[in-house]
């Protein structure tokens, strides 16, 4: 929960969150580039902006739909209230609006929020892994010792193992994340095909030596979102 907009919430240095950057430029997508993305991938960068020249990144998790039928992305409850306008940040088009949302300062399993789509891409059942699209074939059960991997949009990919999992859905991996990666999906390679399974996404951390996941399974139970898989 890195988040330099926000105010920093009041817990442990290991309990940190790990929301966005600070992004600014003159006319912060006063011009839209080319519209050539038809579609957005979980791992990439979502943006939020304060101001005409000023904006806050999260990243992108996994895709779904909710109880509505309506189609969403996940990514963490820190990086912005009910309400707020996301912008994929490869192009500078609206992506979605913040429907629901939970977070809670206490580095328990409250860490969520659902945005709902605005329609301008495709949000499938994707991740980016090391550069390539993978597709999520299922939900996954997180367990300790397993081989992870995240992506996010400011560290890329990162690899690494689950050291706990708590009995509040909470899931501890020794990877290691920053400001800007909050959101970011944790999934399971599974080996030999380019699917992976879901397992979660990224909320706090210390930028040293772990990362803490919401438990996907956690946010669909509480929310009725159903996931996007193939």
């Amino acid at each position: 929960m890195f988040h330099p907009a926000l105010r920093r919430p009041r817990v442990r240095r290991s309990a940190a969150a790990l929301a966005g950057v600070a992004l600014a430029g003159a006319g912060l997508g006063a011009t839209a580039p080319a519209q050539s993305l038809t579609s957005y991938n979980g791992g990439w960068g979502i943006a939020r902006q304060t101001s005409a020249t000023t904006a806050v990144a999260c990243t992108d998790g996994f895709h779904g739909r909710d109880t509505n039928g309506h189609t969403v992305l996940i990514t963490a409850g820190h990086c912005g209230a009910v309400g707020s306008v996301w912008m994929a940040e490869k192009e500078w088009r609206k992506i979605g609006v913040t429907s629901r949302r939970t977070f809670r300062q206490d580095g328990s399993a409250n860490d969520w929020s659902i945005v709902r789509s605005s329609g301008n891409f495709a949000l499938g059942p994707t991740v980016v892994d090391r550069g390539t699209v993978k597709y999520v074939a299922r939900l996954g059960k997180p367990s300790r010792g397993m081989f992870v991997c995240t992506t996010g949009r400011q560290s890329g990919t990162r690899c690494g193992h689950i050291t706990r999992v708590k009995d509040n859905g909470i899931v501890v991996t020794d990877i290691v994340s920053t400001h800007g990666d909050s959101g970011s999906p944790l999934f399971r390679r599974i080996p030999d095909t380019n699917r992976v399974a879901a397992l979660g996404i990224l909320s706090y951390g210390d930028e040293a030596t772990y990362s803490a996941f919401q438990r996907l399974s956690e946010v669909l139970n509480k929310t009725g979102v159903r996931l996007k898989h193939v």
